[in-house]
């Protein structure tokens, strides 16, 4: 488990979206730029503390207002509490809509609070949707003349408007299964003062050692060995070198000390002041063959957590013929009556589904020069998913009755486990992670869909899905699924009647952003996306292609999809 992250002057907490407006960006905080880039500077407003003869109910609302200013373990909002008042700060927060916040009087010495609950945080920084109605009631007492609040729960409440100017989204960069790729474990932390980058760089790398969060945990692994400290602070001196000085009972090997060095190197060239790191065993330079001590921030690009599949372009189907997007067709796709046409990362296996009598659809597999072969035979299947290895999984089935099936190359399928509380609601779509370590799943009856992101590992051979995080809850209606990056989804949601919107979602559900719609003509249902590529839409028979924040439509078509 990940310790906890509160240190020096820095508290972590943590913002999401309750729905998805009509047009225009949704996300309700700052997210990091794309790994390489850095964190703006914020100008900060500080609360004020209470005003002499202020009444309960604007007392309450300033105490609110006070906690967007964390500084001090909230000291501000501490001016609003009457001497002796116990209040546990550290133990979550809880993100609501400051358009639903209600504050009336309920007893001579109460005040409750009333507001739509839009996710929550735990200390290590982990956020969560939890969208809701919550009440609270504090309460208040006269202190030499002034009201004061004498009681109130545990823990933050900060508004979604507050967390949009005070916090942002960073990663914490773990392994995946076979230590070729790194995987983000997203965070949330407050935009840092300026002469605080080191406290951050501090914050991360102590994130980085305590281990990665508990959902993310099953599905990746770390170089760094197990008991590993940070001796003192990270330092940054005036060159951008970040000193990184590490103890532990065990060393870390020759072999080790290149992931440990990646893992470390992109969690923290995410900070616009640092340049390069600098590894230290107590107090001795950390080298190895290959591996100085000091090494820029530009290091280990073979590890990218964004790195694009090896076989570019897309596909997809029109009137069962498979047609390319800057790309050839492989040979076995050339086929007539083809349709969801896929490609594995590497380019060579190829997948996709036909109609087959008595109303069945089938799944064909074939390297991507030879010849298909029928894997699996129902009378649903959905679009096919390739794994980093190149498994293809596919949802067999509708419904409670659906269950999530993993081909590998030599054709033993097998039932994939999934946790009961998916799976009892249906799956409809899924689509797992380049880098394997996550899968995205549309999840519900038709009409109040989600989508719900898993951890994948592998027990005997076999995948498992380990839980689920809802990233776009029930209601919104979605539709299609594909990973844009390792931390981007692309889905569609609902806005209307016969309106749809595509939209982009941190793994975690903390962003949540609309993309443009000019030029979009069709309600969009499927998608398509990979690094490095423009967004794919389909909807109404046509697909169209996102770039410079228009949609072109491309071709009448379906199923778009690149490699992966």
């Amino acid at each position: 488990m990940r310790r906890s992250l509160c240190v020096a002057v820095l508290v972590l907490c943590v913002a999401g979206c309750a729905s998805v407006p009509n047009s225009g960006p949704v996300h309700i905080a700052k997210a990091l730029p794309a790994v390489g880039g850095g964190i703006e500077p914020n100008v900060r407003q500080f609360p004020a503390g209470p005003t002499v003869g202020e009444q309960p109910l604007t007392l309450v609302e300033g105490f609110l207002g006070a906690t967007v200013d964390s500084d001090n373990n909230y000291g501000v909002a501490k001016l609003f509490l009457a001497p002796g008042t116990s209040w546990n700060s550290t133990s979550g927060i809880t993100l609501y809509d400051a358009n639903t916040e209600t504050v009336t009087r309920s007893g001579p010495s109460e005040v409750e609070v009333s507001v739509h609950r839009v996710g929550i945080i735990n200390s290590q920084g982990g956020y969560q949707g939890a969208p809701g109605s919550l009440h609270l009631t504090l309460g208040v007492t006269r202190v030499r003349g002034q009201w004061r609040i004498s009681s109130l729960r545990s823990g933050v409440l900060l508004s979604t408007a507050d967390a949009q100017q005070e916090l942002q989204s960073v990663s914490i960069y773990y392994l995946n299964r076979t230590q070729t790729r790194l995987v983000p474990d997203p965070i949330v932390v407050p935009v840092p003062l300026p002469g605080l980058q080191a406290a951050l760089a501090t914050t991360l790398v102590g994130a980085l050692l305590g281990g990665p969060s508990r959902s993310l945990a099953p599905a990746v692994s770390t170089a760094i060995p197990t008991g590993t400290s940070l001796v003192g602070n990270v330092l940054i001196d005036d060159n951008g070198v970040a000193e990184i000085n590490l103890a532990g009972s065990t060393q870390p090997s020759s072999s080790q000390l290149p992931q440990l060095s990646a893992q470390l190197v992109w969690t923290l060239r995410q900070l616009p002041t640092v340049k390069s790191i600098r590894l230290l065993d107590n107090g001795a330079p950390l080298t190895a063959t290959g591996v100085p001590s000091q090494q820029g921030i530009d290091a280990w690009p073979q590890f990218d957590p964004q790195a694009k599949p090896t076989s570019f372009g897309g596909l997809f189907s029109n009137q069962g013929h498979v047609v390319a997007i800057s790309r050839t067709v492989p040979v076995p796709l050339q086929t007539a009556g083809l349709l969801a046409p896929t490609v594995s990362a590497n380019g060579a296996t190829v997948a996709a589904l036909r109609a087959v009598s008595g109303g069945l659809t089938t799944l064909l597999v074939s390297t991507a020069d030879g010849s298909f072969v029928r894997r699996l035979t129902a009378a649903r299947l959905s679009s096919p998913t390739f794994d980093p290895q190149g498994d293809v999984v596919v949802v067999r089935g509708a419904g409670k009755d659906s269950t999530l099936i993993e081909v590998p190359p030599d054709g033993h399928k097998r039932e994939v486990d999934v946790h009961p509380e998916i799976s009892q609601q249906g799956i409809s779509a899924v689509a797992i992670s380049r880098d394997g370590s996550r899968i995205a799943m549309v999840v519900g009856p038709p009409g109040r869909t989600e989508l719900v992101v898993g951890t994948v590992s592998v027990t005997n051979g076999a995948l498992v899905i380990n839980g689920g995080l809802t990233v776009i809850p029930a209601g919104q209606d979605v539709q299609g699924v594909a990973w844009a990056g390792a931390n981007e989804i692309v889905t569609t949601v609902r806005l209307g009647a016969r309106r749809r919107a595509v939209v982009e979602t941190s793994v975690d559900g903390y962003t949540v952003t609309a993309m443009p719609s000019a030029g979009l003509t069709a309600a969009p249902t499927e998608v398509a996306a990979a690094p490095g590529q423009p967004v794919l839409a389909a909807g109404g028979g046509g697909i169209w292609s996102l770039s410079a924040r228009h949609w072109t439509r491309v071709a009448s078509g379906s199923d778009p999809s690149y490699a992966g």
